[in-house]
């Protein structure tokens, strides 16, 4: 191991700087925060090298007495080798890392330096991104010091020159490497000044640059509406007017999502999010759901996946992400404001377990920076509902929800059943499509407007041309005459007086928006056609209802009351008092 420790020393490349030298003015441009985006373009030939590793290792070259790393990745080797070179001139190096890293060469070689090193966070991960030099300088945001996140991912890194700042970061360090605190042990452990987080920064305009540093999980599950910092996202996402943008990496934090959807819905406000694409599969996309689902019912919502496809030829893990972890709130307004560091949306982010850092700015100058790199990132993005190998277009509409009887009839025994409830898919086209592994999910005003998948078709089920497929909630009674038919949970259909109040999505394999029945609007559901028992008594008819031609399925005006009665699918127990036309046109 030490000459392999040896040899990887040696092979670091060295540089002739003026070292202990802080940077020259022009590197802060007159102003207390420098923010730097990388650009990996949309594949490896138009990627733009930031050089935001030199940018660092021109920071840790002004090193005269200290430098402080808090850094989960670190293998970018321009980075590494200022490292060394500062510890080899005298400054005193210091390490906080992530226990999963700790055979990585780097972690090694730190220790075999004999530099002070804690590695901790055995059961989450030590996810911070930042260093301290000279007790002056930060660096800090979204990357970890990799080749892949500076050069093949989107990430934005932050310079900030703040005394003050530098000494409350460098309590967050010391917490982890003098007392050996990590993740929820840090939970209500507060150092000295936990709470004295803003920082009011001037430039050399005399504009000020407003910063609010927050630190996780030192405030646990139970904390308050104003400390946790999901809570302190949610609420900020309360205050805005006119616009969000988000690009993130990871986005499972339901609860964030709602609110930003709610704010579209309820305020008028304009979302626009990109997401990284590798987290579109698997329950680690139900959060980006809940945004692609309202495309087309909401229209101030608009999501992409990142279009960044750079990376080492034959290793997907090498880039191409969106590893970005920052929002912008009403971007070119007084209430403008950036909230950004190494935090995913998450809730293990947020409170419950992982070693976080994140900041909340607010300087004009700085939100207009984030805004453009924004809206540089969703230019080239893909849209969600066309470019993920969706088997159906959404505006095509080649397989429809046609028709759903949601009533229940009234059985000889004279009591009302659900037995005869159905949903019926219809393929408009003139060739077969197989829908195995496509899904049913939706929301009704009896479950309260959470979000369920109510059924998936099993392998091997293909529609014929023209031709339909009927899920009933019972085998037994209303529709044994249709060959194929399938049972559904029994979610939607629960309750007689809401069950005109529907909004129910046909999706494909992927996840994509096929087809769409019911509109969900500010906490309600719009009702729609078709009508249930009058009171409960026989004599009443209950009908489904009907998909007119195959246009939009949330507008009422598309869909219309059965007219048919004596469906010759039914069972004649349900045929007196049932209009319907299950499998039929």
């Amino acid at each position: 191991m030490r000459k392999l420790l040896l040899l990887f020393i040696l092979s670091l490349p060295f540089f002739s700087c003026d070292l202990g030298e802080p940077p020259a003015g022009n590197f802060w441009e007159g102003r207390k925060v420098q923010v730097y985006f990388t650009d990996p373009g949309y594949n490896a030939k138009s990627a733009v090298d930031a050089k935001i590793q030199d940018k660092i290792k021109m920071l840790v070259d002004s090193a005269k007495e200290s430098v402080d790393l808090c850094i989960m990745g670190f293998s970018e080797p321009t980075i590494f080798s200022a490292i060394y070179s500062a510890w080899k001139r005298g400054v005193t190096v210091r390490f906080v890392g992530d226990f999963g890293y700790l055979d990585t060469a780097e972690y090694q070689t730190l220790i075999a330096l004999g530099i002070q090193f804690r590695v901790g966070n055995k059961n989450k991960i030590m996810h911070d991104k930042y260093i301290i030099v000279d007790k002056r300088y930060v660096v800090c945001g979204s990357p970890n010091f990799t080749g892949t996140d500076l050069l093949r991912s989107y990430n934005n890194v932050l310079f900030i020159d703040s005394p003050q700042m530098a000494a409350y970061y460098q309590s967050d360090f010391e917490t982890m490497l003098v007392k050996g605190l990590f993740g929820t042990d840090k939970t209500d452990h507060f150092f000295p000044g936990f709470t004295n987080n803003v920082f009011h920064l001037t430039n050399a305009d005399n504009s000020v640059t407003a910063i609010s540093v927050h630190f996780s999980p030192y405030y646990g599950v139970d904390a308050s509406e104003t400390t946790r910092m999901d809570k302190i996202f949610m609420n900020l996402i309360d205050t805005a007017r006119e616009r969000i943008y988000f690009a993130i990496y990871a986005f499972t934090h339901a609860d964030i999502a709602n609110k930003m959807i709610s704010a579209a819905k309820l305020n008028n406000v304009l979302v626009y999010g990109v997401f990284d694409k590798s987290w579109h599969t698997g329950n680690n996309a139900s959060t980006h759901q809940l945004f692609i689902d309202e495309i087309g019912n909401t229209p101030n919502i608009f999501v992409k996946y990142d279009g960044n496809n750079n990376h080492v030829i034959g290793n997907t893990l090498s880039g191409e992400k969106c590893h970005n972890k920052f929002m912008v709130i009403d971007p070119g307004t007084t209430n403008g404001v950036v909230l950004t560091g190494s935090m995913n949306f998450s809730k293990a982010a947020a409170y419950n377990g992982n070693d976080e850092n994140y900041l909340i700015i607010r300087d004009p100058f700085i939100v207009n920076l984030y805004a453009a790199a924004f809206e540089k990132i969703y230019a080239v993005g893909t849209h969600p509902t066309k470019d993920l190998g969706g088997d159906a277009m959404l505006n095509m509409r080649e397989v429809t929800i046609n028709e759903i009887c949601w009533g229940g009839a009234m059985d000889y025994d004279g009591y009302l059943k659900a037995d005869d409830q159905f949903i019926e898919v219809k393929n408009n086209t003139s060739h077969a499509i197989n829908i195995s592994g496509w899904f049913i999910s939706g929301i009704t005003l009896v479950q309260k407007g959470r979000y369920y998948v109510m059924y998936i078709f099993p392998e091997g089920t293909v529609l014929p041309p023209g031709g339909f497929h009927v899920l009933t909630y019972s085998t037994n009674y209303g529709y044994t005459k249709l060959k194929g038919a399938n049972t559904f949970e029994h979610l939607f259909f629960f309750n007689s007086i809401d069950h005109p109040y529907i909004e129910m999505w046909l999706k494909d394999k992927n996840g994509t928006i096929v087809d769409k029945a019911g509109y969900f609007s500010a906490g309600s559901l719009a009702p729609l056609h078709g009508d249930v028992l009058d009171n409960g008594t026989p004599s009443a008819y209950v009908k489904s209802m009907v998909r007119v031609g195959t246009n939009d399925g949330t507008l009422i005006g598309n869909w219309t009351t059965c007219a048919v009665n004596l469906a010759v699918t039914m069972n004649p127990l349900y045929r007196i008092n049932t209009y319907a036309t299950p499998g039929m046109e």
